[in-house]
């Protein structure tokens, strides 16, 4: 059985808006093995941030548990349990932390010594060759790519062999191209010995799709935990989604089940057959719609009642 590198339990910590609301996250539970990549994901301000900032103990938990490599984050931790959990952390934050005066190497050597790192020149050469920057290891900083940037933050956080890595939005402001490469990467880690655990946040799909879990984040409460297979199986072989006001009277009258977002759209989840049968009156209606194979952005649509594509009002 995988070993447990990550538990949250029951974690809340609410902040005030300016409107009196009560947002960040709500009673979280969750955990992640040894070598698993999980994803949260939900839009800007569904509380994936809030989320990460606890267990990367930037911040604490009001109520619950958050348990790293069997030692419980809280403020009053001992100083040999903060050397052990920030030990095994790597983190990069949506902003890179890196010098942008300094060189690659010299931000990674300076990163290792404050680490502690053993054979630290060794250890910044090594990465430097796995994240393919060693050829541009003399170049500043701040005179990189995005994309370069991204890899050198990530060797960074690499730096200590971290049993958690935790991205946040790692790959903001990156081309596809970028993206991908990137992606690659963190999938490579599974051949690791020992693997990493992985919690990455994300608002795009197409990213929560590589990963062996996907955990929907919605006003900073968990929404769902499963496989990207295991959620989107639960839409059936086809989505149909309807657009607009009338969407619900037509579904009503032909006895119809969807679920509805809070802009209006509806969601059908059908059977081939059932598709055939309702594609010719669809088509006579009027109506605005689209029909395809089902997705995590359906799943989630379906599952928390909005749109991945906008605020949700729940904190960072």
């Amino acid at each position: 059985m995988s070993e447990s590198v990550l538990k949250v339990e029951n974690v809340q910590r609410l902040h005030k808006t300016k409107q009196g609301e009560q947002v960040g996250v709500h009673d979280v539970s969750f955990a992640i093995n040894a070598g698993d990549w999980v994803t949260l994901l939900g839009p800007n301000g569904s509380g994936k941030s809030t989320l990460l900032r606890l267990i990367s103990s930037a911040d604490w938990a009001r109520q619950g548990e958050i348990t790293i490599v069997g030692i419980r984050v809280h403020p009053g931790w001992t100083t040999r349990e903060r050397h052990t959990v920030r030990a095994a952390l790597g983190v990069v934050f949506q902003s890179p932390s890196l010098d942008p005066l300094l060189t690659i190497e010299e931000n990674l050597r300076t990163a290792a010594a404050l680490l502690g790192t053993s054979d630290a020149a060794g250890r910044v050469d090594e990465l430097m060759d796995r994240f393919a920057i060693a050829d541009r290891a003399g170049d500043r900083v701040g005179t990189l790519s995005g994309g370069l940037k991204r890899r050198a933050d990530l060797a960074r956080a690499m730096l200590g062999s971290p049993r958690l890595l935790i991205l946040d939005e790692p790959t903001t402001g990156l081309d596809p191209e970028a993206r991908l490469s990137l992606l690659d990467t963190l999938n490579g880690f599974k051949s690791l010995d020992p693997a990493p655990a992985i919690l990455h946040s994300t608002h795009l799909t197409e990213e929560a799709e590589r990963s062996d879990r996907v955990l929907f984040m919605d006003r900073g409460r968990l929404a769902a935990d499963a496989t990207p297979a295991e959620l989107r199986a639960g839409l059936g072989d086809r989505t149909l989604k309807i657009e607009g006001p009338e969407a619900r009277a037509w579904i009503e009258a032909h006895d119809l089940r969807a679920s509805f977002t809070e802009s209006g759209h509806a969601l059908l989840s059908l059977t081939e057959p059932e598709l055939e049968r309702v594609m010719p009156e669809l088509g006579r209606s009027g109506l605005s719609f689209s029909v395809g194979p089902p997705s995590l952005a359906d799943a989630y649509a379906s599952i928390v009642g909005r749109e991945l594509n906008g605020s949700s009002g729940g904190g960072a």
